[in-house]
């Protein structure tokens, strides 16, 4: 007979909390950087991402860059007309289907573009300052799997981000 006491509990819930516990610091502390980035040129820290995958994918539908990002649809709307209002993005009906929206980078996200590259470049150097290369390599090689991984669990438990019509290449935001 298992006996699970307060403090197997507590070890075992630490142990199985620690990795997203870190994963999700990592990802506020670079969602708040990015803010206090990017606050004075009219973005937010999320919204680069949507800016780069329009950048790398000119026409892209707003329903793919849903899946792309793994957020859902009303979310992407929300910040698609932020931008668009900004200057950042035109959007666009689809001419073969008037139900689709397709976007498209605008000469002011073209040009943000390279400082948003730059910025993350940076951010990353900061991040694995205290690695060797073959460290920063293997951290990355890691990190890029674990990303996979859990992008492919949520989209094989959710159809509403399944990449049907989208190429995998540029999976980096």
């Amino acid at each position: 007979m298992l006996v699970i006491t307060e403090q197997n509990f507590i070890s075992k819930r630490c142990k199985v909390e620690k990795i997203q516990k870190y994963f999700n610091r990592m990802y506020r502390a670079s969602m708040l950087d990015r803010d206090l980035h990017f606050q004075d040129k009219g973005i937010s820290g999320c919204q680069t991402s949507y800016i780069m995958q329009v950048v790398w994918r000119p026409g892209l539908s707003q329903e793919d860059l849903s899946k792309l990002l793994l957020v859902n649809k009303s979310t992407v709307a929300r910040h698609v007309s932020q931008l668009e209002k900004s200057g950042f993005i035109i959007r666009e009906l689809d001419p073969e289907d008037q139900r689709k929206k397709r976007l498209y980078p605008s000469e002011k996200a073209k040009k943000i573009y390279e400082e948003i590259i730059d910025y993350l470049d940076d951010w990353n150097n900061l991040l694995l300052q205290n690695f060797t290369e073959e460290e920063a390599e293997m951290i990355t090689q890691a990190l890029q799997k674990i990303s996979m991984i859990a992008s492919e669990s949520i989209r094989n438990k959710n159809s509403e981000y399944k990449l049907d019509s989208v190429s995998y290449t540029h999976l980096r935001a």
